[in-house]
């Protein structure tokens, strides 16, 4: 343990520092369930553990938006496919006019004429389109979800279209640019063990890759509570919640100081040593 740890003042000073010049994200849930029900993200999980409000409204998301700095990106994906709340556009357009960068990962379930003539003139700072294919997202009719493609292709420029699972349509590659396919994550053991094989947990001390033990890339509920991040399905580390109080009080609570410890105590259990994330430090 270094002096920064030593010394609770320092260890303050430090990590307030180095949070001030970290790149912050906080996603968006809008909605709970999903019913897109992909097979890569753990539902089953976060039905069991969820038990707040199901839709976030157009209304406690301005007031929220009060509670967070401009520096944080907003990512509309979270654990659920956004536009299945009809107020999420006008919530994407709402925070892009008040000056925040906005990211989007859809499926494009719920999309409608509406959303697009809402969104039109949003700049995204990175979007991701997610495929379906024949196994992990599937859809009922294929002729309606390229329609919705088009409409969304012909006014959001997007960045990849990904799939995980199974195969694509020769109509989907054949229509839709930029098609690629990442890994399937375990979401820190999360997703079922048919779906991909759990991983062990690693020893020692250990740090987290995408934030370098910032820990500043959280995800938030429709009732506003915000957990650790995006592979926290089980809604095990509960930061804060932001219907109740400032965004800086995330990373001053009791939970973030316990999950900063256990990057170099063992035996502090988290979900961060079951995780594709974590590295040896």
């Amino acid at each position: 343990m270094g002096i920064i740890d030593k010394i609770p003042f320092l260890r303050n000073f430090s990590g307030a520092s180095r949070k001030k010049e970290s790149y912050s994200t906080l996603e968006i849930t809008t909605v709970f369930p999903c019913a897109v029900s992909c097979k890569i993200c753990p539902q089953d999980k976060w039905k069991s553990a969820y038990k707040g409000k199901h839709h976030l409204t157009y209304d406690d998301f301005c007031k929220v938006l009060e509670n967070i700095p401009k520096q944080v990106r907003l990512d509309f994906s979270g654990f659920s496919e956004p536009f299945l709340n009809r107020d999420s556009s006008k919530m994407m357009l709402y925070a892009y006019r008040k000056g925040y960068q906005i990211v989007l990962y859809t499926t494009l379930a719920g999309f409608t004429t509406e959303d697009a003539e809402t969104i039109k003139e949003i700049h995204f700072s990175a979007c991701t389109i997610h495929l379906p294919d024949d196994t992990n997202f599937k859809v009922h009719d294929e002729s309606k979800w390229l329609q919705s493609y088009e409409l969304f292709a012909g006014i959001v420029k997007f960045d990849n279209a990904i799939y995980h699972m199974g195969r694509l349509s020769e109509k989907i590659k054949k229509e839709v640019p930029r098609i690629c396919r990442p890994p399937i994550l375990t979401r820190a053991n999360n997703v079922a063990d048919r779906v991909i094989k759990p991983l062990g947990r690693r020893k020692g001390a250990i740090r987290c890759a995408i934030s370098d033990n910032l820990f500043n890339q959280n995800v938030m509920m429709p009732n506003g509570d915000v957990y650790l991040c995006c592979m926290d399905w089980s809604l095990q580390h509960k930061l804060g919640n932001l219907f109740e109080h400032s965004y800086e009080t995330l990373h001053d609570s009791a939970e973030y100081d316990r999950i900063c410890q256990s990057m170099h105590d063992p035996s502090v259990e988290t979900i961060c040593r079951y995780c594709e994330r974590c590295r040896g430090n």
